[in-house]
């Protein structure tokens, strides 16, 4: 990760990690670049037999893009395809060619932190159920947190349990994102606490009604156009997927 200086902030890039990942992985200059991770409606499941080197193929791949994810590219794909990486399905090759292609044409976007800024810790969070999960039904939450105007922490995972609606897949959702929210202050004064799942939908509603009660946390709706933490729960069209990350860089 490369750190740079400006005027009014700090701008985390990966260029030079990315640039190891696409001659690791054989992408060439050539190659048209894309401007989404995944293709919009792209699924993947996994294949009925297992392949040995498929496996380890897929696997390396994914970890080697887990890292760019990790630290600055935010998006629900790295978890589509670490689901599938023990029996990869027929068209997983198709989905790593875009990703590099995606890898190429983002590799100087960055991350920036304002110093000037006086904004509060933001949450923006999302919950798609079942969504591209055709397997166990279990939604897909997503978060994004933001400091400084830049995003410091996000996460895009399946729901423990099957929600049976979507108001219950939200609850979830919102739960965990409640607790990340907790924790991050106590984190950046170096007082971290655990902040795991609770079980019950009952008690994820309480926990959720005691922190808004208590003004913990500040509940307000986004509207579906501008709801930042899609990017995080399923592939989007290449206009929606552009204009989310310009939202979530820039603001």
């Amino acid at each position: 990760m490369k750190v740079s200086f400006a005027a009014d902030g700090i701008i985390l890039t990966q260029d030079l990690y990315v640039s190891k990942i696409l001659e690791r992985f054989g992408f060439t200059s050539a190659a048209k670049s894309a401007t989404t991770p995944l293709a919009h409606g792209t699924t993947l499941t996994r294949a009925d037999e297992e392949d040995a080197e498929a496996r380890h193929l897929a696997q390396q791949f994914v970890g080697a893009i887990l890292y760019a994810a990790v630290i600055g590219r935010r998006s629900s794909t790295v978890r589509v395809m670490s689901h599938v990486m023990s029996k990869p399905p027929s068209n997983f090759e198709a989905c790593k060619k875009h990703v590099l292609r995606y890898l190429s044409g983002t590799i100087n976007r960055g991350i920036k932190y304002n110093t000037n800024s006086n904004v509060p810790l933001k949450l923006i969070g999302s919950a798609t159920q079942a969504g591209d999960n055709h397997e166990n039904r279990r939604s897909t939450s997503g978060y994004i947190f933001f400091l400084n105007g830049g995003p410091i922490s996000w996460a895009s995972y399946l729901q423990t349990t099957v929600a049976l609606s979507t108001v219950e897949s939200e609850v979830m959702a919102l739960t965990e994102a409640i607790k990340e929210a907790i924790y991050i202050p106590e984190a950046l004064v170096d007082h971290p606490t655990s902040h795991r799942r609770t079980k019950h939908i009952e008690i994820r509603r309480e926990f959720i009604k005691f922190h808004i009660g208590h003004e913990t946390v500040k509940i307000e709706r986004v509207s579906t156009k501008d709801q930042l933490a899609d990017i995080l729960t399923k592939p989007l069209r290449q206009d929606i997927h552009n204009y989310l990350v310009q939202m979530i860089l820039h603001g």
